[in-house]
């Protein structure tokens, strides 16, 4: 029982071998700070932040499912096949949000009517996008939001505006 099955999160069911300062969990985290070193060089140019998360994820939950360890290699081909030219206009909206913020925070700081009001929710306003933002990157496939959007899921196409198919 000793062995790590495939499949198997990092460090479940596997036990220290002789001369192994760390434990199995050490390597999860390892990956993870790979991986966060990884995606803050590849963010460097902002346009490429949508592409290197979207990469960063996909390869720690490869690793995480499997077992296997998160590599340089891995990451850049992930990183290669993300970068399309919808995640670059993805990352060009970056600054653009951020100077919409700058500008609604130098507004709400004029002393407006409401202002009180407004940066509260400004600040939620601003939390919720980021989640929204960094959920989005992290989906398993590009495009798929749920099962029946995937091509593979097995729903029969629409025949007619009337739906004949229980599934669609």
């Amino acid at each position: 029982m000793g062995q790590r099955r495939p499949g198997r999160p990092h460090g479940e069911g596997r036990r220290r071998e002789p001369g192994e300062v760390f434990g199995a969990g050490f390597a999860l985290f390892a990956d993870m700070l790979l991986m966060g070193l990884l995606t803050t060089v590849a963010c460097l140019p902002v346009v490429a932040a949508p592409a290197a998360f979207a990469a960063a994820s996909a390869t720690l939950r490869r690793a995480a499912g499997t077992g296997t360890p998160a590599d340089v290699g891995a990451f850049l081909r992930r990183l290669r096949a993300r970068t399309t030219v919808g995640s670059l206009g993805a990352g060009l909206l970056l600054p653009f949000v951020a100077a919409v913020l700058l500008v609604d925070t130098a507004v709400l700081r004029g002393g407006l009517p409401g202002a009180g009001l407004m940066a509260p929710a400004l600040l939620l306003l601003t939390l919720g996008g980021a989640v929204v933002a960094l959920r989005t990157t992290a989906l398993p496939e590009d495009g798929r939001l749920s099962p029946r959007a995937s091509p593979t899921s097995g729903a029969a196409p629409c025949c007619s505006p009337p739906c004949c198919s229980p599934r669609c």
